[in-house]
């Protein structure tokens, strides 16, 4: 019904909450799936078996004081990790944990999401930051296909 109003572009009329659409979407039920899930053993992006490397450098990395969730194994908990620990890994922990453990095109692609969020939730954003993140945005959504596939 929604979408009979005539005047309404859903494209830019309807907004998704970034804790929805991006950390428990995009990240959790896609990206740590393609890369954990033994449904894409033997794709390029899987690094599920290197979980345990994962787990020691996340775990082993120490909470900025604005974080109140210390971090906990995403072997262990990956199915239900909470929004908190979504942004925190993507905002804090995600770079370096993922170093050296995902090949560098999926890495450079994960960095251009983490980026892009880094600058929309900062209290003040220019127009040139709010510009580059959609353009990271764009570039992220562009290559999601050619690098993970129709899944």
């Amino acid at each position: 019904m929604l979408f009979e109003v005539p005047t309404l572009d859903p494209a830019c009329g309807i907004l998704v909450d970034w804790l929805h659409g991006v950390l428990l979407g995009v990240f959790k039920s896609k990206l740590l799936k393609y890369w954990f899930h033994d449904k894409f053993k033997g794709e390029p992006f899987y690094i599920g078996h290197k979980q345990q490397e994962f787990d020691a450098r996340h775990l082993s990395l120490k909470p900025p004081v604005e974080i109140t969730r210390t971090p906990r194994s995403f072997v262990d908990h990956r199915k239900d990790l909470k929004a908190s620990e979504c942004r925190s890994f993507i905002l804090y922990y995600g770079h370096e944990v993922l170093a050296g453990i995902l090949p560098d095109e999926y890495y450079v692609h994960y960095c251009m999401l983490a980026a892009a969020v880094y600058l929309l939730v900062k209290d003040n954003i220019t127009e040139e930051e709010r510009q580059f993140a959609a353009d990271l945005l764009y570039d992220f959504h562009s290559l999601q296909e050619k690098y993970y596939g129709n899944n």
